[in-house]
């Protein structure tokens, strides 16, 4: 590609057979970066039929393997991403509920991921928080997107998403 645009700058200030050389060039590096391209979709394609070794489970315990301590559970692991699954509606208190069910499962999602050697596989996996049911209460789901862009704030380098049925 680099040579493409050299030829193509020579032929600028020369012409001539300069700019058949940068021609040559530029269609060579647009084959590479075709090739490329193609090498990445089959990468792709690989890790869909090999997925990780907890791949399509549910509920999965995960412990702290220094203490043994239940950190939480994942709910499924998903096309490599580990998936929270909530069915709340409503609740009395949509802040509260928020903080409890969505910043501290997130935290722990993120912990899990971390340690667990069951997760060893998904360490940069992203993590989803699915909304199951339809007809969340408004003022739940104000609460829920607050506490979920919260955590996206507090943890910029992983792949947080929100998702509602």
């Amino acid at each position: 590609m680099i040579g493409g645009l050299g030829g193509l700058i020579a032929c600028a200030f020369t012409g001539g057979p300069e700019a058949a050389a940068g021609i040559s060039a530029l269609l060579g590096g647009l084959a590479m970066t075709m090739d490329g391209l193609e090498g990445a979709a089959d990468d792709v394609a690989k890790l869909a039929k090999h997925p990780g070794s907890v791949e399509g489970q549910e509920e999965i315990p995960v412990h702290d393997p220094g203490t043994g301590k239940e950190i939480t559970d994942i709910d499924l692991v998903e096309n490599g991403a580990l998936v929270e699954r909530k069915s709340a509606t409503t609740a009395p208190d949509p802040v509260g509920w928020s903080a409890d069910n969505v910043t501290n499962k997130i935290w722990k999602y993120i912990e899990a991921r971390e340690i667990a050697p069951e997760l060893a596989e998904y360490r940069d996996a992203p993590i989803i928080y699915r909304m199951t049911t339809p007809g969340v209460q408004p003022e739940l789901r104000a609460a829920i997107e607050e506490a979920f862009e919260e955590g996206k704030q507090y943890n910029p380098g992983i792949d947080l998403r929100l998702e509602f049925e």
